[in-house]
């Protein structure tokens, strides 16, 4: 009888292992996290039930830990420490990998796309695990993200899961693995680029009705492992996978791939040094497939594996925020000193800017305003004609520029820039000119663009600012 995932946690196994929490649930058994009670170590204990499994299922489990057994002195392979073995469950106590499987960190932690480095140190370990396990005649055939644990940060990985593994170098198993990850001849595709067949579909010449190439009784499962690499480089760098199946009669990608291998380039954004890698190991023929030795020397001797499908930015965002920022600034400091522009207002006044009325004294909003002292009289609404202004004795009063008035486009002069002040004669001294030198000009309404306004009560008409002492 099976009980549920939940029910063994809490219990102990061994008098030494203490279930604390479950990590999966499959078809054939539960992975619960395990802690040693001596030393606190943790583990994944995989409990594999026997319960309705007839004989050849339960020699297809003893196959696996038994090929996994043989290959985990790997340091890129899963450790398997004990198995233990009762009536009515199978307990394997595995290492424990706190990080998860790679399609998580893929997919959910968003690890490796764009980081070429740690792409490359990953799937050099798992090139060099799949090459272990060559090297002494077993074959993963279900080589995927899921089935790699990961560990230290994403840094280091680990091949788990033996459970279709198998020491044939030829296997009749066809669909046996994963369909994304599956090599187009374990499909019965055909290698002939010029046929397009897959699985229930037979590929004939047009003139002779007759089979385009001899029916295989069997693939080759070490090809069929380099394939299934191919796709989880892919998924490192592009985090998708390029089709959903390597059939060209049914996914329109794949037989675009086949009839163009630039296809991938133009889709993914992989380099070019990462396509031309990549067309040897999506090779139709697995007879001229790239082989693992060869794969590991080119990918530690590729320099990028990605690259930006669109040109970067002229300006950062960082600098934009920078700008942002001074902007504010700015503009904080002008409210400070009682000068606002009217692009950043809330509500700025329309209409035109003549006849410029003069602010008053209460209208001020620091005593720290730039003023000027110019020879100049106050303009009003209601000023004099022009002759009788000649006869109004000069004052000298602060100069204040709205952003509304200046330039000053109804200058008689037609100009944008507006004239430079002219000191009185009783500051020439204080500005460094000589008395005798100072220029007398008669003054004109309207000609600057300034609004000039009465200096407040208080304070001298003929002070000026100390930031404003120089021009």
């Amino acid at each position: 009888m099976r009980l549920a995932p939940e029910a063994r946690i809490g219990e102990t196994l061994d008098d030494s292992l203490r279930f604390i929490s479950v990590i999966g649930v499959g078809a054939y058994g539960v992975v619960y996290k395990a802690e040693d009670l001596y030393d606190g170590t943790l583990y994944a204990v995989k409990a594999l039930c026997k319960d309705g499994l007839d004989a050849k299922q339960k020699l297809l489990q003893s196959k696996e830990l038994y090929l996994h057994a043989r290959v985990q002195s790997h340091p890129n392979i899963l450790s398997l420490y004990r198995v233990l073995d009762t009536e009515d469950t199978i307990y394997v106590v595995l290492q424990y990998c706190p990080d998860g499987d790679l399609f998580t960190c893929i997919t959910e932690k968003n690890l490796y796309r764009g980081n070429d480095s740690l792409i490359k140190h990953v799937f050099s370990q798992l090139i060099s695990a799949v090459q272990h396990c060559h090297s002494v005649g077993i074959y993963h055939r279900d080589l995927k993200p899921e089935n790699i644990l990961v560990d230290n940060e994403g840094r280091t990985v680990y091949l788990a899961d033996f459970g279709l593994a198998t020491t044939d170098e030829l296997s009749s198993d066809y669909g046996c693995g994963s369909l994304f990850y599956m090599s187009p001849e374990c499909q019965r595709e055909s290698s002939n680029p010029n046929a397009l067949s897959c699985v229930g579909y037979r590929a004939c010449t047009p003139l002779t009705n007759e089979s385009s190439e001899k029916p295989s009784s069997a693939f080759g499962t070490a090809p069929n492992d380099v394939w299934a690499l191919g796709i989880i480089l892919i998924n490192l760098c592009c985090q998708r996978n390029p089709w959903k199946r390597a059939c060209s009669q049914t996914d329109g990608t794949y037989r675009s791939y086949v009839q163009n291998p630039s296809t991938l380039l133009s889709i993914l954004p992989i380099s070019r040094e990462l396509n031309s890698l990549l067309n040897r190991i999506f090779d139709r023929n697995p007879k001229t497939r790239i082989g693992l030795l060869e794969l590991s020397t080119v990918v530690s001797n590729c320099k990028s594996f990605t690259r930006r499908m669109r040109p970067a930015p002229l300006v950062s965002s960082k600098y934009l925020a920078y700008q942002r920022q001074q902007q504010q600034e700015i503009r904080n400091m002008q409210e400070a000193n009682g000068y606002v522009n009217s692009a950043y207002a809330s509500n700025p006044q329309i209409g035109l800017p003549w006849p410029p009325t003069p602010h008053l004294p209460n209208q001020w909003k620091s005593p720290y305003t730039p003023t000027l002292p110019v020879p100049f009289p106050v303009l009003t609404p209601n000023s004099a004609t022009p002759s009788e202004y000649n006869k109004v004795p000069p004052i000298t009063a602060p100069l204040f520029a709205t952003d509304t008035n200046w330039p000053c486009h109804n200058s008689p002069a037609g100009n944008y820039l507006p004239p430079t002040p002219v000191p009185s004669q009783n500051e020439s001294d204080f500005l460094g000119y000589s008395a005798h030198r100072a220029p007398m000009v008669a003054a004109s309404p309207y000609a600057t663009g300034f609004v000039l306004c009465p200096a407040p009560p208080g304070r001298s008409p003929n002070l000026m600012d100390a930031p404003r002492k120089s021009l």
